[in-house]
């Protein structure tokens, strides 16, 4: 049997929950790792080492689909085969609610609270789909629970920890969650080669979003069925996907409603292309059979409704097309989440989005949260490259794609070509990351910084190369996982005494050893640091150095 070696995010993200307890910061934490980093792995972990320091304590790990259910059971059966742990899940034919770790589905469990007895931490899989209705299923289960044992913890994995009309999860007064212990980024792994970058290309074939009804904060089902189900858009936007994917393997396409998506199902079929619909009714042996075929490449297309934005684990998937619309961000990121695992052969994923999605919610990797107060407007100014037609965001001089040049870059409400309405699709699906790459350093410098308007103080070190000067700001009074980062990048650094001030760090800061490259990617705003290697020897002059910033830092 071959152990498994957590990802550093991995390790931290589990650290951190550990961390966020002893700290007091709170009780019931949020994990958020984005769709393919491998949040299953962190239950096993997570669950593991809970065990090996409490054996009595009882884990129960909650979600919604009896895939994910199975699939978190059997990671963890991967890294710990004797562990006792079982499945509670109706679909799944398996009732073992005995198991001292128990994966269970919601729809199966919730009423069984009594039976379970105690439970010490509950762990939610997909934790955006928690509702602070106190009269759902879920919250009904947690207050049971929380009846037999009211020091139980509640620790919420999610890749998209904000809802539809309510914004951050840990922000909402009526939630559950009380803060975010860890939140690793799309940008830095995808820049880290953990996960694939998508991209996107402009389809001629627009749907009109601008009359959709809708209910509540969300467009309905119906009124997309009606006003995209029409055979001349259908084999428009067709066309299109098989143009565009002509070189790709294994799509995905979320369609509006079950006709909705035999219609494309039968236009995809016309051009000689496998291609099955798969919905929330499809019967369970049928689908399952499906999802075979499909991750085994016997099918090259899924139409979808209602099911595989969460959930699905298809590594293949390289085009996804959006011919629904959606006002919530949740769904948006998971759906696109389902291009950007990594496989063998594949370079990245390619988003075919008809219907304004991207530019309603931004790139996945600098997202617009709306909360029910928020009045900003729904367009991002945007440009096509002329030469790939992928969407780049305006302020760019180069194509991320091709490498096209710019060469005149006139303001938006005067170049028609770069007009936004509702019915196009405006944005690129991520912010075009700067690849990373490996900089020689000079020397090192560090200061004393504190933020605008006050806060805790951060140490701020400088990398210098001939070039260009990368900062990154290390949290040594903080509390919590900043704190724990910060003591891991000292003595990464070789130091085996963390100091505890900013003035303490600064008067040993010249026994550090300082990197002779770093890698770097800039992702947003700033550049990001992600690895070193390497050894300087510096003069004391060269090492040691102390100032005052108060300028503006990330964080």
């Amino acid at each position: 049997m071959t152990i498994k070696t957590p990802r550093y995010y991995q390790r931290e993200g589990v650290d951190a929950l550990y961390e966020y307890w002893r700290s007091g910061s709170g009780v019931n934490p949020l994990l958020v790792l984005p769709t393919g980093s491998g949040k299953s792995f962190c239950i096993s972990m997570l669950a593991k080492e809970v065990l090996e320091v409490d054996s009595d304590a009882r884990i129960i790990c909650v979600t919604h689909v009896k895939e994910l259910i199975e699939q978190n059971y059997l990671d963890l059966m991967e890294e710990w085969p004797f562990a006792p742990a079982g499945i509670y899940s109706a679909g799944l034919n398996r009732r073992e609610i005995w198991a001292q770790i128990l994966f269970c589905g919601i729809q199966s469990i919730w009423k069984h609270f009594d039976t379970i007895g105690r439970c010490d931490i509950m762990i939610i899989d997909e934790a955006h789909l928690l509702s602070p209705n106190s009269k759902t299923m879920y919250r009904k289960f947690i207050s049971g629970l929380l009846e037999n044992n009211p020091r139980m913890k509640i620790v919420g994995l999610t890749a998209t920890h904000y809802r539809l009309g309510s914004g951050y999860l840990h922000e909402d007064e009526e939630g559950i969650f009380d803060g975010v212990a860890y939140e690793a980024y799309i940008s830095d792994l995808v820049a880290q080669g953990f996960l694939a970058p998508l991209v996107s290309k402009a389809p001629d074939t627009r749907l009109n979003t601008s009359n959709l009804p809708k209910r509540g904060s969300e467009y309905t089902d119906k009124g997309q069925q009606e006003a995209f189900d029409i055979d001349e858009i259908t084999k428009a936007a067709v066309h299109e996907i098989i143009m565009f994917g002509e070189k790709r393997r294994s799509w995905i396409i979320f369609a509006t409603g079950v006709d909705h998506a035999i219609h494309i199902r039968d236009e995809i079929r016309r051009y000689d292309v496998s291609c099955e619909t798969i919905t929330g009714k499809t019967p369970a042996d049928e689908r399952a059979k499906m999802l075979l075929d499909f991750k085994a490449e016997n099918i090259r297309a899924l139409v979808s409704v209602g099911v595989l934005s969460t959930g699905f684990n298809a590594p293949k998937v390289d085009l996804i097309g959006l011919l629904r619309a959606t006002m919530s961000t949740s769904w948006y990121v998971q759906a696109l989440g389902r291009g950007m695992r990594m496989a063998e052969g594949k370079e990245n994923c390619l988003v075919l989005d008809f219907a304004g999605n991207i530019e309603h919610h931004g790139p996945v990797d600098n997202l617009t949260i709306r909360t029910p107060s928020d009045k900003k407007g729904d367009t991002i100014p945007v440009k096509e490259c002329p030469e790939c037609a992928t969407y780049t965001l305006i302020s760019h001089k180069v194509c991320p794609e091709c490498g096209f040049e710019f060469i005149t870059e006139l303001p938006a409400e005067k170049d028609e070509e770069l007009k936004i309405d509702s019915t196009a699709t405006t944005a690129p699906v991520m912010g075009g990351v700067t690849p990373p790459e490996w900089v020689s350093i000079d020397h090192w410098d560090a200061y004393y910084h504190e933020k605008k308007g006050g806060g805790t103080p951060s140490l701020r070190v400088e990398y210098c190369s001939s070039l260009e000067t990368y900062s990154e700001w290390i949290c040594i009074e903080h509390q919590g996982f900043a704190r724990a980062k910060a003591e891991k990048w000292w003595l990464d650094r070789g130091d085996d005494f963390v100091p505890t001030t900013i003035d303490e760090a600064l008067e040993r800061f010249g026994d550090l050893i300082c990197p002779e490259e770093i890698l770097v990617s800039k992702p947003k705003k700033f550049w990001e640091i992600l690895a070193m290697r390497g050894s300087r020897i510096l003069d004391n002059d060269q090492a040691e150095s102390s100032g005052f910033y108060t300028e503006e830092i990330p964080f």
